[in-house]
């Protein structure tokens, strides 16, 4: 057990729990990108994001907290649906000028990584912008609710969304990289099945 008495073991053991917390943000964004780039149907997709969404912070309060309670439970899921959705909106432009970069990559990629049919590659690019805006929303929401409850002071709710938008811009390329790969990969072999099948 460590001693929790001098507060730099308490953010030394508050850091563990936020590494901790990133393995489960970025497996939910990866599942979310692959989910919602593949089935390219609105009304799932927003409810498999909303799930997802759902149970990410879940698991988050419960690496902090353990068992918490329904109050602390709904006060978080509050807190963190008040920052991402409503205080402190940001400037569409101010998004896209963290996000944009990320995209321009993974579709300079998607060029080389499909050959030849331009339909398949115009499908993957469709899908991969679609995955992309999804998994950069669970990561955001991700990072808030992390911040939340490992936070030692209360938090200003338009700094942290700015911050968390900055900071799931930094892991989505990874994201975006990893799941273009994984989405170009089973296209093609389905398309050769097709052709080999003619």
């Amino acid at each position: 057990l460590r001693d929790l008495t001098e507060q730099i073991e308490v953010e030394k053991a508050l850091e563990e729990l936020g590494r901790e917390c990133d393995t489960l943000i970025r497996n939910a964004a990866t599942a979310v990108f692959v989910s919602t780039a593949v089935s390219q149907s609105g009304r799932l997709d927003a409810l498999f994001v909303l799930a997802a969404h759902g149970r990410m912070i879940w698991r988050i309060a419960h690496v902090y907290l353990q068992r918490p309670a329904l109050r602390d439970l709904t006060n978080l899921y509050a807190n963190v649906a008040a920052t991402a959705f409503v205080a402190g909106e940001l400037d569409d432009a101010e998004i896209s000028e963290q996000v944009e970069p990320v995209i321009s990559s993974a579709l300079g990629a998607v060029s080389l990584s499909v050959p030849g049919v331009q339909a398949a590659a115009s499908l993957v690019i469709t899908s991969i912008l679609t995955g992309a805006a999804n998994a950069f929303f669970t990561l955001r929401v991700g990072i808030i609710a992390r911040r939340y409850c490992g936070s030692l002071v209360a938090a200003d709710r338009r700094a942290l969304r700015r911050s968390a938008t900055a900071e799931a811009a930094g892991l989505l390329g990874a994201i975006v990289r990893k799941g273009t790969a994984r989405i170009s990969r089973a296209l093609w072999d389905a398309s050769k099945g097709k052709v080999g099948g003619v």
